[in-house]
């Protein structure tokens, strides 16, 4: 692993889920799936650090995490694989499945991305 690339991927991921938003920045978006699609020791590095990233206590950070773990759910067979084995702590953080662990505040933004995951489970 490229130490250079896996801190590029790092700040990407930190930067396209801390950014406020409620949609993904389109040109980082497309920089992790570019570094994505070198190995899958990055699509592994990316889904450590968006599991990070999706026990945040902010429900506009783990909405972000959403859509991007949406995206590389689509593009890459090793992030399924990945995705399978948390697929209940991602349910859990985005859907409110766990009683234990409500979702975070803000309550529309949490409300919003309850939705969205419900939508990307069916699809």
């Amino acid at each position: 692993m490229d130490i250079e690339v896996h801190r590029k991927l790092c700040q990407l991921i930190e930067e396209i889920t801390t950014s406020g938003s409620s949609s993904l920045d389109e040109a980082k978006c497309k920089a992790i799936k570019k570094i994505c699609k070198k190995s899958d020791v990055y699509v592994k590095a990316a889904f450590t650090l968006l599991m990070d990233q999706i026990e945040r206590e902010h429900a506009q950070i783990r909405l972000s995490c959403l859509l991007l773990v949406d995206q590389l759910f689509c593009r890459s067979h090793s992030f399924r694989l990945l995705m399978v084995t948390d697929l209940h702590k991602i349910m859990g953080c985005c859907m409110g499945t766990d009683a234990s662990m409500p979702l975070p505040r803000p309550k529309d933004v949490a409300e919003s991305m309850r939705r969205q995951a419900i939508q990307c489970f069916r699809t």
